[in-house]
């Protein structure tokens, strides 16, 4: 066996090494999550789903801002970090996400003083691996006559001890929402129109392998 079959041969048994082992394992990671929205669950007379904003300093429910749009960045350790998309401003600051010695949700710009340890677990946002967070009034509930003009702080409120300044407020879990390329309509409908995905998934490993045969044979 010369070395150039040799090579080869090992060549292989990585390839079915690595096939075979399943991908939450695999050597390669992924620095950043995707692009993604979040909704707020609860179950209560207030709202039962609430689309999470972001007003450029905290992180918000039933207010007219924007959607929040976050990302969780893997190579900074594992940082909520909220993309320019939430902003108008043009400059390329850094907005990350902080949760302070309130356990509130909000935003900071300096370096190095984000929260680390977000995540996704079963398509929900953790935090220090909980998923449970609460949403506050802002304001006394008595402070107006309609409820639904009333805006809501966030907080991480692991271990259900979290007092709100004004009520009781609402245990919540976000629901991460990310936006993916389909086509779904009577026309494209069929058994496999999701299969796309997990081919794309394929096809980027396949690239990855033909590139390191081409490094070693070439």
């Amino acid at each position: 066996m010369n070395f150039q079959t040799l090579l080869f041969t090992l060549f292989l048994c990585l390839v079915q090494f690595v096939s075979a082992y399943p991908i939450t394992k695999r050597f390669i990671i992924s620095p950043s999550s995707p692009v993604f929205s979040l909704i707020a669950i609860h179950k209560g007379e207030e709202f039962q789903a609430n689309l999470v904003k972001f007003n450029g300093t905290s992180i918000k429910l039933n207010t007219k801002d924007k959607a929040l749009f976050g990302q969780i960045e893997a190579s900074n350790g594992y940082v909520l970090n909220l993309p320019s998309l939430n902003s108008t401003n043009a400059t390329n600051t850094t907005i990350d996400v902080l949760v302070n010695s309130q356990n509130q949700l909000v935003s900071t710009t300096r370096n190095g003083s984000a929260s680390e340890h977000f995540g996704i677990n079963n398509t929900f946002l953790t935090f220090n691996n909980s998923t449970q967070f609460r949403a506050c009034p802002e304001t006394p509930l008595n402070a107006t006559t309609n409820s639904s003009s009333i805006e809501y702080d966030l907080f991480f409120d692991p271990r259900n001890n979290t007092r709100c300044e004004f009520g009781t407020g609402y245990d919540v879990k976000l629901l991460v929402q990310v936006s993916l390329p389909i086509t779904f309509n009577e026309q494209t409908n069929s058994a496999d129109i999701f299969s796309n995905l997990k081919r794309d998934a394929i096809e980027q490993e396949e690239g990855l392998f033909k590139r390191l045969y081409s490094k070693i044979f070439n």
